[in-house]
């Protein structure tokens, strides 16, 4: 009845539970609205592909928790399918989720504004992530320091 998990290492292990953790939390604790970039994977678990893109993603999470929003749309089974369907509606995504829901191990990127700027299948490497993530960040927050400014000067009284 039950399966046991065989893992080589205990780094597997904390890998796996990074994972699933962010991405109950990525799930569940994720406004729509922020202002963020935005991490989203179509995730299986039966699909062996995304057992090794695991790693990578937990990567993901633990550098760039906060700063990101990270969804993870699980196709494993009709009920999170189903759910995972739900949450794409509910993020203005349920066209790419109609579109790519059985494209497994598929990683866009979108920028704060909803654009994507990164699209991967298949990519296992953390740093292509990390370097397009870096990137949006860095030019977030340049956007950001010249937004101050010229609040300060619109909230200003004119002479």
């Amino acid at each position: 009845m039950y399966k046991r998990l065989k893992c080589k290492s205990a780094p597997n292990i904390v890998l796996m539970l990074a994972f699933t953790l962010f991405s109950v939390i990525g799930l569940s604790a994720q406004k729509p609205t922020e202002n963020k970039p935005l991490v989203l994977v179509v995730y299986a678990d039966w699909c062996p592909l995304c057992q090794k893109l695991k790693p990578a993603l937990a990567l993901i999470n633990e550098k760039y928790s906060g700063r990101i929003r990270f969804v993870r749309l699980d196709v494993t089974s009709e009920e999170t399918t189903a759910k995972s369907k739900q949450r794409a509606q509910s993020l203005g995504l349920e066209q790419f989720f109609d579109k790519y829901h059985d494209t497994t191990s598929l990683v866009i990127i979108q920028d704060a504004s909803g654009h994507e700027v990164f699209r991967a299948l298949h990519d296992y490497d953390f740093q292509h992530y990390a370097k397009v993530l870096d990137q949006l960040l860095r030019t977030e927050q340049a956007k950001q320091a010249l937004q101050g400014p010229m609040q300060k000067r619109r909230d200003q009284p004119q002479v």
